[in-house]
């Protein structure tokens, strides 16, 4: 198994799979591990398209104990990563409080960043700001941050309840809360930082094909932070995933890879 060691000293967890053009790098949500990108990795290599997802530190397969786990320490490893890989051209995908990562990842980037794609994703903000009201409010966000520390377990269970509709298998709803489990304490810290994050400057400052695609019922990241990254990213289009939640590349497994696989080609130049 591939890992990747770190300024830190420490290792994280990371798949390759090369092909021609621009890599889509897959970035999972808060938590979780890069076994959450399945079914989007098994769907783009057999399209042909190249493909790269880790675990961010303390998360799946990765070390757990890291001095610090925040979104810029996210974006600073993933670009080492590329960069130790010899990746020159990719496509971010980040999903969840990886698209803080992504967006954060982007602009360190530069030209070598030809596409974003936004997944449910957490950014520009995720809590209220003044200026801004989209629903979660800090002290939501510490409540869970606490509620992992005091009975991760429980918690664990109904985080992962609350990313799907009401009609999902509770073999989803479990296979969620497994990775969670497999987390170690830091990763409370990333939680933690989507508190303060506000990438609202970083994305007015973006100037690249973007796609930002948001579940209608999700309530985890809900639409209207979508919307709002789509009024700051000058080139972004926003597809709404009809009676879709937090986890589109199961809940709307057709409609989200398609999307995903076409804005791809068109990042190619129309080469699959």
């Amino acid at each position: 198994m591939p890992f990747f060691k770190t300024a830190t000293d420490r290792s994280l967890y990371y798949e390759y799979y090369p092909s021609s053009g621009p890599v889509t790098v897959l970035i999972h949500g808060w938590g979780l591990n890069s076994r959450a990108w399945d079914p989007t990795i098994d769907f783009l290599t057999g399209k042909g398209h190249a493909v790269m997802a880790f675990d961010q530190r303390a998360c799946g397969q990765s070390d757990k104990d890291f001095p610090s786990a925040s979104i810029e320490d996210g974006a600073n490893d993933l670009l080492a990563l590329i960069n130790a890989l010899a990746i020159d051209e990719v496509i971010l995908n980040g999903w969840s409080q990886g698209g803080a990562v992504a967006v954060e990842a982007a602009a360190l980037l530069g030209r070598a960043c030809k596409a974003l794609v936004l997944t449910c994703a957490a950014t520009p903000r995720y809590t209220d700001a003044e200026d801004l009201t989209i629903g979660i409010t800090g002290d939501v966000l510490a409540g869970m941050a606490a509620s992992f520390r005091r009975d991760k377990v429980a918690t664990a269970l109904a985080v992962a309840t609350g990313c799907f509709t009401a009609n999902r298998s509770r073999e989803d709803v479990a296979a969620v809360q497994r990775m969670f489990l497999q987390t170690g304490p830091m990763a409370i810290r990333t939680l933690e930082a989507l508190g303060p994050l506000d990438q609202r400057t970083i994305m007015r400052n973006l100037h690249l094909p973007t796609l930002i695609m948001a579940g209608e019922n999700d309530s985890v990241t809900p639409l209207i932070i979508a919307q709002t990254s789509h009024e700051l990213i000058a080139q972004s289009r926003l597809v709404v995933l009809p009676e879709c939640a937090h986890v589109p590349m199961i809940e709307c497994y057709d409609q989200y890879h398609s999307e995903l696989s076409n804005f791809i080609v068109e990042i190619k130049g129309g080469r699959p």
